[in-house]
């Protein structure tokens, strides 16, 4: 029994890191109210750190960030999400807000983190203990955020990059963005059609009556032709019988004479 006793005061003595709980007020305080903070990066103009600087030129390396609100600078993050299955170590160290934040690309696959918050090594007190396991879902990207709608109104609701929309059909979004039945978003040929349709339909106008004019003077010209065609032909055959009478008159003419003739040279 004593030899029992002595192997668990060696273990107490010699591993007390097994059984350590952090005892610092301050700190277990913070992990208990700590939360995790989504931030789209893609909306993003510029870029403002908790000291207030400020880069307005800001290019987003990662879709969203995920951070903790507050962050201590005493503690860094070990995480992992249902996606690539791997451990991340945040060090939230040097002056790179990236090593600070947990960032993520685009998926459209809903996305499970498992947060767990230590004490950096070098700390005062509770170094290396953790003091909080935060776990925190993203759902998959959300496909309406590619309409003109969402476009034009990205400050909506329904709108947020990484909304859950999976049971919202096509149907019952534009019946709560209004951009159903009636308003449902035109082609941008029509929309183009009614704002100018005079500078279209005008030369139609003009193009399609002077086609008519020319049609109607062809066909015109055609019937005109055809007339004097068929006039020509009765004409000329008129002057056929009227050669044919006088060459018949002249023909009787010249028999008669030659019948005078010879009854002449018989009276003599």
């Amino acid at each position: 029994m004593k030899k029992i006793i002595f192997s668990i005061l060696l273990i107490v003595i010699f591993m007390p890191n097994v059984f350590a709980v952090c005892e610092n007020n301050e700190i277990n305080d913070w992990a208990e109210k700590v939360k995790v903070k989504f931030v789209n990066e893609e909306y993003r103009e510029k870029l403002i750190f908790e000291d207030g600087t400020i880069i307005p030129e800001y290019v987003p390396k990662y879709d969203y960030v995920l951070s903790l609100d507050p962050m201590r600078d005493d503690v860094y993050m070990v995480v992992k999400d249902s996606i690539s299955n791997k451990k991340t170590t945040i060090k939230n160290e040097g002056s790179d807000y990236y090593d600070k934040v947990i960032g993520s690309t685009v998926h459209f696959d809903e996305k499970k983190y498992t947060i767990e918050v230590f004490v950096k090594e070098n700390a005062k007190e509770c170094a290396g203990e953790k003091v909080r396991t935060l776990t925190y879902s993203v759902p998959p990207y959300n496909m309406y955020t590619l309409t003109t709608y969402c476009e034009e109104n990205k400050d909506a609701e329904i709108c947020e990059s990484y909304k859950d929309t999976s049971d919202i059909t096509l149907e019952e979004f534009e019946k709560i963005t209004g951009t159903g039945d009636n308003k449902k978003e035109e082609n941008k040929w029509v929309i183009l059609l009614k704002e100018y349709w005079y500078t279209i339909l005008v030369p139609f106008v003009v193009i399609s009556i002077v086609y008519i004019i020319k049609i109607r003077k062809l066909k015109r010209e055609q019937a005109l032709k055809d007339k004097f065609d068929g006039e020509e032909v009765e004409v000329n055959n008129q002057d056929i019988v009227s050669v044919d009478e006088d060459k018949k008159n002249n023909d009787n003419d010249n028999q008669i004479d030659s019948e005078k003739e010879d009854n002449n040279e018989v009276k003599k």
